[in-house]
């Protein structure tokens, strides 16, 4: 049987995450479980046991792709970092001490776009089409120079 341990635990507000795109990165660890709550424990007898993401009502599962939580202590929350679209996730943690559940205030995670791909020349120009249009808009002038 566990002690009250319901008094000894406070919430610590976390902190919105945001992360750069990489091609070929692995998850990204933002924080332990554990750092969102603040758990007074001087005789060891609250130890945190489950925690789980939930969604961004805080209320109900996270059903994401983009977060994972581990299922052990520390409870890293990880984030992937290779979507190129880029990606913004709003969750909460949820952790539990026996009987006793709380949970964190929601936060953002997010990240950023693949800049390198987002930009294309439109179909049916060439480098000679590129070339000539700049040096109309630059140099008032009605046929281009080579």
């Amino acid at each position: 049987m566990h002690p009250d341990c319901s008094p000894s635990i406070a919430t610590e507000s976390p902190s919105a995450q945001s992360l750069g795109f990489a091609a070929a990165g692995s998850p990204s660890v933002l924080a332990q479980g554990d750092s969102f709550f603040t758990v007074t424990d001087p005789n060891g007898y609250c130890p945190m046991e489950s925690c789980s993401l939930l969604d961004s009502s805080c209320s109900g599962v996270y059903s994401g792709d983009k977060l994972t939580i581990e299922g052990s202590s520390p409870w890293s929350v990880s984030a992937i970092v290779t979507v190129g679209a880029g990606y913004s996730e709003t969750v909460c943690v949820k952790c539990s001490i026996g009987q006793v559940e709380f949970t964190s205030n929601s936060f953002v995670v997010t990240q950023t776009m693949d800049c390198s791909t987002s930009l294309s020349a439109n179909s049916g120009y060439t480098p000679a089409d590129a070339s000539y249009d700049v040096l109309v808009s630059f140099n008032d002038q009605s046929t281009p120079t080579t």
